[in-house]
């Protein structure tokens, strides 16, 4: 039976019909008898609401893009713990600024991301006054100087996550202030102790070649830093690791999407297997997609990081084999990405080494992930080898607990709706809110069909440029979803006019 649609939960209703009425209903007596002075201080209709609450009405305003000065000044409350005004940046002026320091008392979180009209000494203010409460600060985009940076390595007591992005007036010496206390050229402030996240995306300092600078931070400054995003960060990596007498182990522990490791640059000049040393936490990996044959350094890599890889992102034309070794060696994987081939891998002396020494893993019953929540693999453009589908089903029966997303694209093979459907039956797929099969141009109208009817959690199917789903059948399909209420989204691209005839 088809799945019907939940109720909206109460709150979000209430959330909608405050947006909705914002400018004619809650916002108006303010507008006609306050609009033109300048108040310090409001007791308005939201002064009472909690944080989340006050969160929840400037995201769905900012959503629709129809976020106002107007409202900011009665929702910004003595109540407020995180200021967000990313979706506000032409709102965020000094003047604008200084009332939010005023209202609020107990801010955690301050969000200033493209606030380019704010001037670094409101911003110095705003750090002195809650620096010891924050826990997340985002600058981005902003044009803070070298006396922010100084501010927040004096006051900020308790700061995880710092964003520097897209600054370009901070000095070596100025960032050195924010984890060196300057009394004591030793002794390491406190963010230099809290700070766990710190983005330097097209940070622009001082020095031609910031790789000196991050490794100082790296090895000497955060010792508890697990995750930096930089342009130079694996070239300072590599700089650490090439020394032939290092020890170090750096806390890092890598984001789902960071910065890929540019191996093209540097697979010949590095030794992975210290790289994978030197890098003991690391539990998010990806790698960038280059036009040369898959190497042993991802078999040095899977098989070192072993039970502590969480997410596993290879654009490299992998042996689809590959699949089969991670699932042996990583089986706490949570997010995988996969490029796939069906080469012959024999070919390649390396790989075929790797694989006979790992025979258990090519088994069928090789274990594969029972934590998976993401998987995406992508198949070349041609005939899938018999072998596949069966492997393709044993993940998914391993994974069927968790797994909530599965894109298999461009998979090319006519067994294909039967593996689905069999899996669908089996109920392997109970969890699964995503399916995206686009590309696979053996897939039917019959598979979307059993999916779009079946039981479960399934809110989105993803059939684009499958040449076995007409237009015809992808528009009956939508008429019987709104008649029955169905919930589920149906994506589908509109480029086969050719299948349908119009009437």
């Amino acid at each position: 039976m088809p799945c019907c649609r939940s109720a909206e939960k109460l709150k979000d209703l209430c959330v909608e019909n405050v947006a909705n009425n914002m400018d004619n209903l809650w916002c108006a007596d303010y507008k006609e008898k306050f609009a033109n002075h300048k108040l310090r201080f409001v007791i308005g209709p939201f002064h009472h609401l909690d944080s989340k609450c006050l969160n929840e009405i400037i995201k769905v305003l900012n959503s629709r893009k129809s976020l106002k000065k107007l409202h900011l000044h009665l929702l910004i409350t003595p109540y407020l713990l995180d200021l967000d005004l990313s979706g506000a940046a032409k709102y965020a002026t000094n003047e604008f600024l200084d009332i939010a320091v005023e209202r609020c008392d107990h801010l955690r979180s301050v969000n200033l991301t493209s606030c380019s009209r704010l001037s670094a000494y409101k911003i110095v203010q705003l750090v002195e006054k809650f620096g010891h409460k924050l826990k997340k600060l985002e600058l981005n985009g902003t044009k803070i100087d070298d006396t922010v940076i100084e501010a927040i390595g004096q006051h900020c007591k308790q700061l995880v996550v710092l964003d520097l992005s897209n600054t370009s007036k901070l000095t070596e010496n100025g960032l050195r202030k924010l984890f060196v206390r300057t009394s004591n050229l030793n002794q390491p402030t406190d963010v230099a102790k809290t700070l766990k996240v710190l983005y330097m995306i097209m940070c622009k300092f001082g020095s031609t070649d910031p790789v000196p600078f991050l490794v100082e931070i790296l090895m000497k400054f955060c010792p508890g830093l697990t995750t930096l995003d930089h342009g130079c960060l694996w070239q300072t990596i590599f700089t650490i690791c090439n020394q032939t007498n290092y020890t170090y182990k750096f806390a890092l522990t890598g984001l789902v999407y960071q910065f890929p490791i540019p191996m093209f640059d540097y697979r010949r000049a590095i030794d992975f297997k210290k790289l994978m040393t030197c890098l003991p936490s690391y539990c998010h990996f990806c790698a960038m997609y280059y036009n040369e044959p898959f190497g042993i350094e991802f078999f040095h890599i899977t098989s070192m990081r072993s039970t502590c890889l969480q997410s596993l992102c290879i654009d490299w034309n992998a042996p689809f084999h590959f699949l089969d070794y991670v699932g042996k060696e990583c089986p706490n994987i949570v997010t995988l990405q996969l490029d796939l081939r069906f080469f012959d891998y024999e070919t390649n002396d390396a790989l075929h080494n790797a694989f006979e020494a790992h025979q258990a893993s090519l088994m069928k019953d090789t274990p594969m992930w029972r934590s998976l929540h993401i998987l995406c693999l992508t198949f070349p453009f041609s005939p899938a080898p018999n072998s596949v589908l069966p492997v393709l089903k044993r993940l998914f029966a391993n994974s069927y607990k968790t797994l909530i997303e599965a894109r298999i694209n461009q998979l090319q093979s006519p067994g294909i709706n039967k593996m689905l459907t069999d899996t669908l039956e089996l109920g392997h797929f109970q969890s699964l809110e995503h399916l995206d099969v686009s590309d696979s141009h053996d897939i039917n109208a019959d598979t979307i069909w059993e999916f779009m009817l079946h039981e479960g959690n399934l809110d989105k199917i993803s059939f684009m440029d499958c040449k076995g789903v007409s237009l015809h059948d992808f528009m009956t399909m939508q008429d019987y979803v709104l008649e029955k209420n169905i919930n589920v989204k149906l994506v589908y691209d509109w480029h086969c006019l050719d299948d349908v005839e119009f009437y």
